[in-house]
Order: structure tokens, then sequence, then C-alpha cells
């Protein structure tokens, strides 16, 4: 019980992460004269941004797979 309430823990920190990203890259991106055209470099702070939002992402999907499997083989069977 108590690693199951871990992992969704991380699940929901992740998931807040990966909110908090969006709204950063869509105000970023709507509040510039550009919006999407023409296409330019990614600013530095953005892309450390977009990284993390993945790794999050990833974070995320480890973390189903292990609330779903039985054991840690499973777990990375359902996670592969």
């Amino acid at each position: 019980m108590r690693r199951r309430s871990a992992w969704l823990g991380l699940y929901a920190v992740a998931m807040a992460f990966v909110e908090a990203a969006v709204v950063v890259d869509l105000r970023a991106l709507l509040l510039s004269a550009r919006i999407l055209l023409p296409l330019v470099p990614m600013p530095a702070a953005m892309a450390a941004v977009e990284i993390a939002r993945e790794a999050a992402t990833v974070v995320m999907i480890l973390a189903v797979a292990v609330l779903a499997a039985g054991g840690w083989m499973e777990a990375f069977l359902l996670y592969a």
C-alpha cells in the first residue's frame, strides 16, 4: 500500500508539472507577436522547461505501469 501511495504521489507531482509547463509554453507563444510563424529556435529557458516536461511525462507513464503491475518485471514490460 505504501509503495502504491508513493507512486500515486509521484504521478500527481509529475502531472502538475506537465500542466504548469503547458501554461508557460502557451503564454510564451500567445503573447509573442509571431505566435508560431516564422519558426524560430526556442529560447534556452523554454527548451529546459520542455525537456523537463518530457521527463515528467516519462515518470507519469512509469508510475502508471508500476501501479498496474504486480511486480517489477511486469512493470517494466508494461512500461516498455
